[in-house]
């Protein structure tokens, strides 16, 4: 796998796509992580506070959080480097200017943004447009 630096390649190879997944943000004390609550979750990281999660809906529910707001995220299939500049801040720029809330999670592979459900195919849409602009603003 070779890793993209170049941020008009990133932006132009971003290639977003949104998964139907719903998930919520929640947090959990560490003896409370169970191997399935791992499994079953988007992401965990650990705080100075506490542990958030990421997890599914049914998820949340069972550990005490109803009526959370539901996220879906959009995945960026571009192979970003870790060490690449700019990419995070023209998505989330992208994102302000149609006045849509995003959360990024970075992973090794992907970069991630998870978005008020409300909002995800809205998002969807600016970033395909933005992967069809010639410059980064």
């Amino acid at each position: 796998m070779q890793t993209i630096s170049d941020l008009q390649q990133l932006i132009s190879e971003m290639n977003p796509i949104l998964h139907p997944e719903l998930w919520v943000y929640c947090t959990i004390e560490a003896p409370d992580i169970t191997p399935e609550l791992i499994t079953q979750s988007f992401a965990l990281v650990r705080e100075s506070e506490s542990i958030t999660l990421i997890t599914t809906v049914e998820q949340a529910a069972n550990l005490g959080f109803v009526d959370v707001e539901p996220f879906q995220r959009i995945e960026l299939q571009v192979y970003s480097s870790l060490e690449a500049v700019g990419l995070t801040a023209a998505v989330s720029q992208c994102l302000k200017e149609h006045n849509i809330s995003a959360n990024v999670v970075a992973a090794y592979h992907h970069d991630h943004i998870l978005l008020p459900k409300r909002d995800a195919q809205k998002a969807l849409t600016a970033l395909l447009d933005l992967t069809e602009q010639k410059t980064v603003r």
